[in-house]
């Protein structure tokens, strides 16, 4: 199947129907440059503007069952991207007003030590959490977004799954027990 010729809203189908967080690369290479140079007009940093568009696109990833198609996934986006980068900004004032106030430091070496620091613990996680997440069953993957990303109660869950709360219940215990025995089978020293 050529993903290309199919809309935004037909890839957000799909990944949202099947969990498949893999057809997220078609969109991805759509708007990857269109949020970068939203980013970059924004924050005027090319290197700043180049993380933005990565959290924003993670995030929008991990998100998208929040998508309701009341507008389109462009303006979406643009919403998700005008706010984080707004977000940025308010952050980066407020440390450039600490330093300013408190310390006679060079605030530059410091911000992108920062950011720098920021980035890779941001990579470390998700890369923790992709592994994860591939090691899981398709079954408590959804289970567990639902649950945690989407914010869904247990009486919704087993609303939308046609089960019983309590089975919701205990495939969310079991879900979460794996998800613990991966993460020291992968992480623990």
């Amino acid at each position: 199947m050529d993903l290309k010729q199919l809309s935004d809203d037909e890839i957000i189908a799909k990944i949202i129907n099947s969990g498949e967080l893999s057809y997220f690369g078609e969109l991805y290479d759509r708007y990857a440059n269109k949020v970068f140079r939203k980013c970059y007009a924004m924050v005027q940093n090319e290197a700043d503007a180049e993380d933005l568009t990565q959290t924003i696109l993670t995030k929008t990833m991990l998100n998208l069952s929040k998508f309701k198609g009341k507008s389109s996934f462009a303006t979406w986006l643009y919403r998700i991207t005008y706010n984080g980068c707004l977000d940025f900004l308010r952050v980066k004032k407020k440390k450039r007003k600490v330093f300013s106030d408190n310390v006679d430091i060079n605030q530059t070496e410091v911000e992108q030590s920062d950011q720098i620091e920021e980035k890779k613990m941001l990579e470390i996680e998700i890369d923790r959490v992709k592994q994860i997440f591939e090691h899981l069953p398709s079954g408590d993957r959804v289970l567990i977004l639902m649950k945690y990303q989407d914010g869904l109660t247990v009486p919704v869950i087993a609303a939308q799954l046609n089960a019983t709360e309590s089975a919701i219940k205990m495939r969310l215990h079991r879900a979460r027990k794996r998800i613990i025995e991966i993460y020291r089978k992968e992480f623990s020293a």
